[in-house]
């Protein structure tokens, strides 16, 4: 005897909404509806409204397939300055049907239409002194006046017209009209190359839809024929607005702009989105009203990009949905901006988590790049500075890659910015000019600009296009020795390839606009005249602390952790294993050295009471005075980067006598738990616990250097989880608190930048205190985790760090 089925209860065909008399499909949506009612009473929320005559959409919400609210003029036009209509257009003759008949029009009112046609073209055609310049709203209203019917365009308009199709952001950016309008007058007229680049899929209005779309859509060339953004408050965004969606706000690309030059202190310029390590760039130049700086698009795509991606961002954005479309959107804009793939075959838009393309995508060539700007734009083609900026724009991609989960594909994303900095020479002085002598003969100058005479001052490299290359060297040279600990390889740049190119300036001095002189302390180096005898600066990788900024404290310790590595790497060799052990120990006393004299430097720097931006050890030279800086902010400064520094020192303190590989620690196959280099790893590890309990203080989201930490954390407290993991009850208060300490600083960055192996090393740690405690846990289970978990990350010969 078969069993029947309940019959399932059906909710009505329409259900009525009590308040306003809309009708809805279902009533979890009609339930929705009327939460709506409380407190956002001028939207509608995102479920499907029935097709009854009095409770539809307008006829622009209808083409762009976002919500409407129903009044006339509904909220989104009325705030996008948009003329709001249901049914026919009031302004336009009746539609004419190709079908009937009795639609046919009378030959009297064929020139009536005709002439109606003509006008509406002319003035669409009108030069921008026949708009009034107090109405912002009128260019654009009246281009989607002249706008056909979405019927009527799908029908008639090709797949590549800029008509044919509608926007992939509108949806989104213009979901917050009051803080983001669609257009933007500030007071301010300059001239914005037009873009003719649209979105060529028309589901990706979809609100639940994600796709994106590919150049295998539309391979039309971008041309500076249409506008993309009007009355854009910073004119340096002329050179991405070509390649821009149509519809993507200006105001929002500007805001994205103050986040990326955003900085955490008042003082000094300091990045608040996680990827970005340090500007190497002048906010001055880039946001310059008047001349701003001859800017590569595919950087200031990565730059949106990268700022999008910051918990900053978050308030320019609607909700997750609009911020996830938003970032694939430029991430997929930058891909084709850089066109990767003319380098590294391997590198693909899937590293940066959108979908793969077939075939794949080929991205914008240069020949691209040329047509889309003015003839007076590059007259004398392409600015000298963009291959320096192509190099930055793939550091902001290849940290987004590594901080991610595809770390292994980063390596590929960082050895093509290696390869371009080598070949560029970013590692030399750069010629200011050719001196030619009266033999014929001809000798470079790398003298500062300053020490030229007038007449060649024009055919020069400028001294700020000098110093952003020392900074992207320099920010590379510190990337790869930190890739080279995270990863486990040798490292890409060597420090004898450096050796006489000029120190980067500090921050404040190089973010005051003031301008830059290249004068070094070696006379065969850069000299300028205008500097006093005596001073300068240094040249090649630094060893000692001289300030709080990245490329002051962070990379000398960068170089002494290049030692370390090559240390290490020989210790591995099986050809240099056997040499003897008098060799190994003057090698880690020299590296102890090192470290001692830079603990000692960053000491005297620390004492003093005010903090300077100068460094009594570069002697440097001031450029401009000293801003004034809070005595609260300077000491929580110098507490901060102090607190970093020397729990970095203690780190590599542990690795000049620790085992790396925590396989191999766990194991102990040596007896090391019992030699005394144990000993005095496990007090340099109860110190790292120390500083970390300071930096939790001073910084407790871990906001200051998110990216760098999390290694240095790991490699820090690998022996406070065997001390736990070993003796658990018996480990001891001092150990437990040590633990719950480094707990902390991890939840803290991974919640920051979220990374899997910090979730997963916490997971372990936090077994191993509960154990200690004497939680009663299943102890296969515990050590089935961190078998697993020390197994995925190794620091052995053929190991691959966290790159697994």
């Amino acid at each position: 005897m078969s069993s029947q089925k309940p019959a399932r209860r059906r909710t009505p065909a329409s259900s009525p909404c009590p308040r306003c008399g809309r009708f809805f499909s279902r009533n979890d949506s009609l339930n929705r509806h009327l939460k709506t009612h409380a407190s956002h009473a001028d939207q509608r929320p995102f479920h499907r409204i029935l097709s009854n005559e009095k409770f539809r959409a307008c006829k622009n919400c209808r083409r762009l397939k976002t919500r409407c609210t129903g009044s006339l003029p509904c909220s989104r036009c009325e705030n996008s300055g948009i003329k709001c209509y249901y049914g026919q257009k009031p302004d336009d003759p009746p539609p004419v049907s190709t079908t009937s008949s009795s639609a046919t029009p009378q030959p009297s009112d064929l020139p009536r239409r005709l002439s109606d046609v003509h006008e509406e073209k002319e003035s669409s055609f009108e030069g921008p002194e026949t708009i009034a310049p107090s109405d912002p709203a009128e260019p654009r209203e009246h281009s989607l006046q002249s706008t056909k019917s979405p019927e009527d365009t799908l029908a008639t308009m090709p797949v590549s017209s800029p008509e044919s199709t509608t926007a992939m952001l509108r949806l989104s950016l213009a979901a917050e009209a009051d803080s983001r309008s669609l257009l933007l007058n500030d007071g301010k007229e300059f001239p914005i190359i037009q873009s003719t680049y649209v979105s060529p899929t028309m589901h990706i209005l979809d609100p639940y839809s994600y796709r994106l779309p590919s150049l295998a859509d539309s391979r039309e060339a971008p041309t500076p024929n249409s506008q993309a953004l009007a009355n854009c408050r910073y004119p340096v965004l002329q050179y991405l607005s070509p390649f821009l969606d149509r519809e993507f706000s200006s105001n929002l690309a500007c805001d994205l702009l103050d986040t990326y030059f955003s900085s955490s202190f008042s003082s000094r310029m300091h990045p608040t989105c996680h990827h970005i390590h340090n500007f190497i760039l002048r906010k001055c130049d880039v946001l310059d009203p008047l001349h701003p700086r001859k800017t590569h698009p595919a950087l200031l795509g990565s730059m949106l990009f990268v700022a999008a991606l910051s918990d900053k961002a978050l308030g320019l954005f609607s909700g997750p949905q609009e911020r996830d479309r938003v970032c694939k959107y430029l991430s997929l804009l930058t891909y084709r901006l850089l066109n990767p793939s003319r380098y590294e075959p391997l590198l693909s838009q899937e590293d940066l988590g959108l979908p793969p393309a077939f075939p794949p995508d080929s991205g914008w060539t240069n020949e691209d790049l040329q047509r889309a700007f003015d003839p007076q734009q590059l007259s004398d083609g392409f600015p000298v500075a963009w291959g320096t900026d192509y190099i930055i724009a793939l550091i902001h991609v290849s940290s987004v890659i590594s901080g991610s989960e595809k770390k292994a594909a980063s390596i590929r994303w960082w050895s093509v910015a290696f390869s371009l900095a080598r070949d560029l020479k970013l590692n030399q002085e750069v010629e200011s000019y050719v001196v030619q002598e009266d033999n014929g003969s001809t000798h470079p100058n790398v003298n500062c600009k300053c020490s030229l005479s007038q007449d060649i001052t024009e055919d020069c490299i400028g001294e700020v296009h000098r110093e952003e290359r020392r900074r992207t060297w320099y920010m590379l040279f510190l990337m790869d020795r930190h890739l080279a600990l995270c990863y486990n390889h040798s490292l890409t740049l060597l420090e004898a390839e450096c050796k006489d190119l000029l120190l980067p300036l500090d921050d404040v001095t190089w973010q005051s606009g003031a301008q830059p002189h290249s004068h070094g302390t070696r006379a065969d180096g850069p000299r300028c005249m205008l500097m006093p005898a005596g001073t300068g600066r240094r040249h090649g990788p630094p060893r000692l602390c001289s300030g709080p900024g990245i490329f002051e404290f962070f990379l000398p310790l960068m170089t002494i952790t290049g030692h370390l590595l090559d240390y290490n790497r020989a210790k591995s060799n099986p050809v240099l294993a056997s040499a003897g052990s008098a060799m190994w120990v003057s090698q880690e006393r020299r590296i102890l050295d090192e470290l001692d004299q830079y603990q000692e430097s960053l000491d005297q720097l620390t004492s003093r009471p005010v903090l300077d931006h100068t460094s009594q050890h570069e002697s440097l030279w001031e450029t401009s005075p000293a801003p004034v800086v809070d005595e609260g902010e300077a000491n929580h400064i110098t507490n901060t980067f102090s607190a970093y520094a020397t729990h970095i020192c203690f780190v590599l303190k542990i690795l000049v006598g620790s085992k790396w590989d925590p396989v191999s620690l766990f194991n102990d196959d040596d007896f090391f738990t019992s030699s005394e280099s144990f000993k005095s790893s496990m007090s340099h590890t109860m110190m790292a616990a120390q500083c970390v309990t300071r930096i939790i203080e001073h910084d407790p989201d871990i906001s200051f250097m998110p990216y760098f930490f999390g290694i240095q954390l790991l490699h820090g407290s690998l022996l406070l989880l065997l001390v736990a993991y070993r003796l658990q009850a018996d480990s001891g208060t001092a150990i437990l608190a040590a633990c719950e300490s480094v707990i902390r600083a991890t939840e803290a960055c991974f919640v920051t930048l979220p990374t899997d192996y910090q979730r997963q090393f916490r997971n372990v740690m936090r077994s191993a205190i509960a154990l200690a405690k004497g939680r009663m846990n299943n102890p296969i289970d515990t050590e089935k985790q961190l078998t697993f978990v020390l197994a995925r990350y190794r620091w052995s010969r053929n190991g691959a760090g966290l790159a697994r």
